[in-house]
């Protein structure tokens, strides 16, 4: 996780949770680019919270954005 996202002192559940209201506030902003951006920091924490006991977050809006993407970097570095 970039260190811009989270606070030294922060723990990283309370991280999830920032990230997370920033997708909220970002969406009644209208700004869904963002959004976006902070969606590819929760795609990996949901596919392992199963693991690490960890609550997931609703990103589903920008699935269909996150698996184009992740086609796309799979497509480039092959």
């Amino acid at each position: 996780m970039s260190r811009d996202y989270l606070d030294d002192k922060e723990d990283p559940p309370k991280a999830m949770d920032n990230i997370y209201a920033q997708i909220k506030d970002n969406e009644k902003k209208g700004r869904e680019d963002l959004s976006l951006d902070y969606s590819y920091l929760l795609f990996p924490h949901n596919r392992c919270s199963s693991i690490i006991n960890a609550k997931q977050y609703d990103i589903s809006n920008y699935q269909e954005a996150i698996d184009k993407g992740i086609k796309s970097y799979k497509l480039y570095n092959e």
